[in-house]
């Protein structure tokens, strides 16, 4: 997308990276996510849960691609997390930003008819028209948005600008968003995906090649392609390294995540760094999943390829299964 104000070029890239310096502190209408309860893990589900956590963890960094407003970024890392709904719902976010342009202070309501149908309004208040400040607004309400790209769009998205330092023509810069996104619906071939939650993310790439971030919030919930995911209290810090081809990422993850693919929810930690390269799955790493009664899956990566999952259904007596999978199987559960 182009977001023009004067000098003003901001577009938002495939993948929004953040930074764990600077930054805002979560949305500005942050939600107490909800208590949980933990799910039991068993042999019986145990790949399933190491599926949803997995892509959980990686999937989070692309959530953050809605708050890219500065185009600074290519893609996102880990394959695992190509197919999930929350990365369904942030590619799709992108699209239905693209072209739209702003150029007063405050920006009053403007209601733009969309290619084939439905309308998009945009609203919201920049303090200065050559440059992003703190406290600065952007609000898109898209009303059954077609742009005749084969996808509808509606529900509402808030952004607010957390931090900014730098200068956007350079690219070398620490910017942090908030987001804020209610019944946010995409639908593309007959299925329809629904986001809601917050999401707050940073970027900060001052010291070229590499570009740091984190994503971060509370409650994030996306329902679609026949299941429900949930993330909350939960938080991401990645990297990128721009001077490698294919491009060299980490990504450390901890959170919560409730499924409907099992019963109750469990948290995830990243005991070591997720590391991959370009698009491929990562190469190097391992989570801790936890549920009910101390259960544990601790999921090592042997390569881009292969995993395997050390599951203790007890929480007492150790490893009680080993399984291998490669990534494909698990990502085809």
């Amino acid at each position: 997308m182009k977001l023009t104000s004067t000098l003003i070029v901001a577009s938002l890239s495939v993948f929004g990276i953040a930074s764990c310096g600077g930054g805002g502190d979560g949305s500005n209408n942050s939600t107490p996510p909800p208590a949980v309860t933990l799910a039991t893990v068993d042999s019986a589900n145990a790949a399933k849960v190491t599926k949803v956590a997995t892509g959980a963890a990686l999937e989070t960094s692309e959530i953050g691609g809605m708050t890219d407003l500065t185009g600074l970024t290519a893609s996102a890392p880990g394959g695992v997390s190509k197919t999930g709904p929350l990365a369904a719902a942030t590619s799709q976010a992108q699209g239905m930003l693209r072209n739209y342009t702003f150029s007063s202070v405050p920006i009053p309501p403007q209601t733009q008819l969309c290619a084939v149908s439905g309308s998009m309004t945009i609203s919201g208040d920049l303090a200065d028209l050559n440059t992003f400040t703190a406290g600065d607004e952007i609000n898109i309400d898209s009303d059954m948005c077609d742009d005749g790209s084969g996808t509808v769009i509606d529900g509402l998205l808030e952004m607010t600008i957390a931090s900014f330092e730098g200068d956007i023509n350079t690219g070398e810069l620490l910017f942090g968003v908030d987001l804020v996104v209610t019944d946010f619906m995409v639908t593309e071939s007959g299925e329809t995906t629904t986001a809601n939650g917050d999401i707050g993310t940073t970027i900060d790439t001052r010291t070229p090649p590499i570009s740091e971030g984190s994503v971060f919030g509370d409650i994030f919930s996306v329902a679609g392609m026949g299941k429900t995911e949930t993330i909350s209290s939960f938080s991401t810090i990645y990297t990128e390294d721009a001077s490698t081809f294919p491009i060299n990422w980490t990504n450390n993850s901890m959170g919560t995540v409730d499924s409907s693919g099992f019963t109750g929810a469990v948290t995830y930690e990243a005991l070591v760094t997720f590391e991959g390269s370009g698009e491929n799955y990562p190469h190097t790493g391992q989570l801790l999943v936890t549920g009910a009664n101390n259960a544990t899956l601790l999921v090592r990566v042997i390569d881009d390829t292969r995993v395997e999952i050390d599951a203790d259904y007890d929480g007492i007596n150790g490893v009680d299964e080993t399984i291998m999978m490669t990534w494909a199987e698990l990502e085809q559960l």
